[in-house]
C-alpha cells in the first residue's frame, strides 16, 4: 500500500474516533444540563414536585431521542467511511486498467511464496507473459483496442491459473504468474492454456494475438523473488529471440544435432551370446541428465515432440553411416503422425518400439490386431 494511500485510511480512521468522541461528549453535556435543570427546578419548586417531574421526564425522553439519533448518524458514518476505507486498501493493491494485483502488491506476496516453498519444500514456477507485438496492436488499431485486449488478455490469465496461484501487472503489456505448488507438467499445461486462450481472444477480435512466456522454478533458478524476477526476465528474452514463445531457465534450448547425443547400445542374443541388432538411445550432450530429465525440460517449453523428431532422423543417418544391419528405435505415434516421410535404408532392418502406455492410450481395450 503507497503513503497516499495509507495516509487516507488513517485520516478516516480518525475521522470515526472524532465522531465517536464528539458523540460521547455531547451525551454528557447533554446528560449534565437535564440532569442539572432537574434537580434546579426540584429546588426552586418543590411545591409542585408532579409539575416538575413531568418536566424533567419530558426533557429526559427528549434527551434519549436526540442521543439515538445521533448515534444513527455516526453508525452511518461510520459505514460510508468503513466503505471508503474498503475501497481505497482494494484499490492500493489492484491495477487500474486490468484488475488484476499491482506490481508492489505482487512483490510483496512473492516474497512470502517464496519462503513458504521453502519452508514446504515443494516446486514454485514464476511466469512473465508479454503479449507479442502489442505496440503495433496500438498503432494499427488505437490505444483503446489495445487496452481492451490487455484486458481480455488478464482475464484470460487469471482463469488458466489456480484460485491459488498469484497474477499481476507487472508493467506494460507484461503480466506476471507465480503458480505456488507445481510441478513441470503443471507449469507446461498451464502456459499452454494460456497461449491458447489468448489466442481465442485474437481469433475472436480478428487480430493476431499471442504472447511469448519466460519461466523461472524455485528452487532450481534461484531460492530468492529477485533471482526468479530477473531469471524469468532473461527467459522471456529468449523465447521471443528464438520464437519458441515458451522457455524454461535462461539457457538456450536449441534443436539440432548439439542438443542430445545418441548411442548405440547392443541386442544380444542370451541363448548365443551373438550381437542381432542395436538400440539407439539419447543421451544428455553435457552427462548431467539422464534422458527423461532432458525430456522434461524440452516438454516445458513445447519442444519435446520435435526433440524426438530430430532424435529419430539422427538415429537412421548414424546407423547408416555405421552400416548397421538391424536397428531398434523408441517412438511414439505422435512422432509417427507429425513426422515427414522419411527413405529407409534398403540393406537395413528398422524395428519400431512403442511403449506398452502407448499402446493402452491409443488401442481399445481387447484390441486384438488380425494377421493379413
Amino acid at each position: 500500500m503507497n503513503s497516499t494511500v495509507s495516509d487516507n485510511v488513517r485520516s478516516i480512521e480518525r475521522r470515526e474516533w472524532q465522531l465517536w468522541l464528539l458523540a460521547l461528549v455531547l451525551i454528557l453535556i447533554l446528560s449534565t444540563i437535564t440532569i442539572g435543570t432537574y434537580f434546579f427546578l426540584l429546588d426552586e419548586a418543590y411545591q409542585n414536585f408532579n409539575l416538575v417531574r413531568s418536566m424533567a421526564n419530558r426533557a429526559l425522553v427528549g434527551l434519549c431521542v436526540l442521543i439515538f439519533l445521533f448515534c444513527a448518524y455516526i453508525v452511518n458514518t461510520r459505514r460510508i467511511l468503513g466503505k471508503m476505507r474498503d475501497t481505497l486498501e482494494y484499490q492500493a493493491i489492484r491495477d487500474n486498467l486490468t484488475d488484476l494485483y499491482n506490481r508492489r502488491y505482487f512483490k510483496d506476496r512473492l516474497d512470502q511464496e517464496v519462503v513458504r516453498a521453502g519452508q514446504n519444500k515443494y516446486l514454485m514456477a514464476l511466469l512473465i507473459c508479454d503479449i507479442d507485438h502489442f505496440k503495433s496492436i496500438n498503432d494499427s488499431w488505437g490505444n483503446q483496442v489495445g487496452d481492451e485486449m490487455l484486458k481480455a488478455v488478464a482475464q484470460v490469465i487469471k482463469e488458466a491459473t489456480r484460485g491459488m496461484d498469484l497474477v499481476a501487472r507487472w508493467g506494460g503489456d507484461e503480466i506476471v504468474v507465480a503458480l505456488a505448488n507445481t510441478t513441470r507438467e503443471g507449469v507446461s499445461i498451464a502456459t499452454e492454456r494460456i497461449r491458447k486462450g489468448v489466442r481465442r481472444v485474437g481469433e475472436k477480435a480478428l487480430i493476431d494475438l499471442d504472447l511469448s512466456i519466460g519461466v523461472a522454478l524455485f528452487p532450481e533458478h534461484g531460492t530468492h523473488s529477485d533471482d526468479l524476477l530477473r531469471l524469468a526476465d532473461r527467459a522471456l528474452h529468449i523465447s521471443k529471440k528464438s520464437g519458441e514463445k515458451i522457455h524454461v531457465g535462461e539457457e538456450e534450448y536449441h534443436i539440432d544435432e548439439k542438443s542430445v547425443k545418441l548411442v548405440f547400445q547392443p541386442v544380444i542374443d542370451v541363448r548365443s551370446n551373438h550381437v542381432f541388432g542395436y538400440e539407439a538411445l539419447g543421451r544428455d550432450p553435457q552427462g548431467k541428465l539422464n534422458i527423461l530429465e532432458l525430456f522434461k525440460r524440452y516438454q516445458a517449453i513445447g519442444k519435446l515432440e520435435d526433440l524426438k523428431s530430430l532424435c529419430f532422423k539422427m538415429a537412421l543417418n548414424a546407423a547408416r553411416g555405421a552400416g548397421l544391419q538391424k536397428l531398434f528405435i523408441n517412438v511414439d505415434f505422435n512422432i509417427l503422425r507429425n513426422m515427414k516421410e522419411i527413405s529407409k535404408p534398403q540393406d537395413m532392418e528398422v524395428i519400431l518400439e512403442i511403449s506398452e502406455k502407448e499402446v493402452r492410450f491409443y488401442l481399445p481395450p481387447f484390441y486384438c490386431p488380425t494377421r493379413p
